[in-house]
């Protein structure tokens, strides 16, 4: 589904959703990430995707990551199909770490494929998904 401007999604109390057609979503986490709050970004995800995989941009500068059972929801739900090529912001030494677990959870479970790769900034992130776009087209 396209839309000419940017959607909002607030989920929780202090998480955010952006959707940039035609195909990015950042996520700006804010606090700890509950199980619920991880159900909501996949409710947004397969609500804008149209069913195609989407870049995703997180900044997780302001979250101490994910609980368990957050992480274990991420790892074993279907629409992690829909996340394509994944640019982290703000990334401590902890997330980095949580994040290369569900990729290798995702990968066994899923088969998921998309790259990560992890940022300093919003802009170099950005400047790196704009790159993955051609190959994103191509599947």
């Amino acid at each position: 589904m396209e839309h000419d401007a940017p959607r909002i999604f607030r989920i929780g109390s202090a998480h955010r959703v952006t959707f940039e057609p035609p195909d990015l979503v950042m996520v700006s986490w804010d606090g700890p990430i509950e199980a619920d709050d991880m159900v909501a970004v996949f409710d947004v995800l397969e609500e804008v995707s149209g069913g195609r995989q989407v870049l995703l941009l997180c900044d997780v500068s302001r979250t101490p990551g994910p609980t368990m059972q957050a992480r274990q929801l991420a790892a074993n739900d279907r629409r992690m199909v829909l996340m394509g090529p994944l640019a982290m912001v703000g990334t401590n030494f902890q997330v980095r770490v949580v994040v290369s677990m569900l990729e290798t959870a995702a990968r066994l479970v899923q088969g998921k494929t998309s790259p990560t790769a992890f940022f300093d900034d919003e802009a170099s992130a950005r400047a790196w998904l704009a790159a993955q776009r051609a190959s994103l087209r191509a599947t």
